[in-house]
């Protein structure tokens, strides 16, 4: 589990090497990859992001701090968001998740998706 604080690795941790993956430049590729799991995506941050409780995440505030890699499992198209997992924290946005509108922080326009490609 996620702690916030320096930790030594257990002898039990589990290193895996990602060979297979795909990249996802277009919203319907970026989608469609969704369909078979979560995707990998990396996105700018500022300052206000870490006080992100809940709602649509637009960058309002706050200097760049700088960019950071989620999980985003999922999409709205009427609300105009990604769903994404972050790595913080379940106390942290909407019990470790949090939605960001299209085209906010860069996460769909200058940063690919990544998916992986199973054998």
């Amino acid at each position: 589990p996620y702690q916030d604080v320096d930790t030594p690795c257990q002898d039990a941790a589990v290193i895996c090497r990602l060979e297979n993956y795909q990249q996802r430049l277009t919203e319907f590729e970026r989608k469609s990859a969704l369909i078979s799991g979560p995707v990998l995506a990396g996105m700018d941050v500022y300052e206000d992001f870490y006080a992100y409780r809940a709602g649509i995440y637009r960058q309002a505030s706050g200097a760049f701090e700088g960019t950071h890699a989620v999980c985003v499992i999922g999409y709205n198209d009427a609300g105009g968001y990604w769903i994404a997992k972050n790595s913080w924290n379940g106390d942290w946005g909407e019990d470790g998740f949090f939605r960001i509108a299209y085209g906010e922080c860069r996460i769909d326009s200058s940063f690919p998706f990544y998916s992986i490609e199973l054998e």
